[in-house]
């Protein structure tokens, strides 16, 4: 595939590879060099749709912080000798 540079140092990435890699507009890359090449990485955005998707959930709900804390002392008072 073959993309030509503008004046304004501007190229437009061929749709297949837009397509294989998922890009739509407005999304960004990291452009890195490495050995005289240009490498450019798509920086991944989240949606909060994906993100529920991607993070498994847990198995029980949030007990909350104060039942939280009055588990942690019970159990450092089980550990520590009196």
């Amino acid at each position: 595939m073959k993309t030509t540079l503008t004046s304004k140092g501007q190229l437009t990435l061929p749709k297949k590879v837009r397509e294989a890699l998922g890009l739509r507009p407005g999304d960004e890359l990291l452009v890195e060099l490495e050995e005289g090449r240009v490498v450019l990485i798509p920086r991944r955005r989240y949606r909060a749709a994906d993100l529920d998707r991607l993070i498994p959930r847990a198995k029980k709900p949030f007990p909350g912080f104060a039942r939280e804390e009055e588990t942690a002392f019970k159990t450092r008072a089980k550990k520590e000798p009196r």
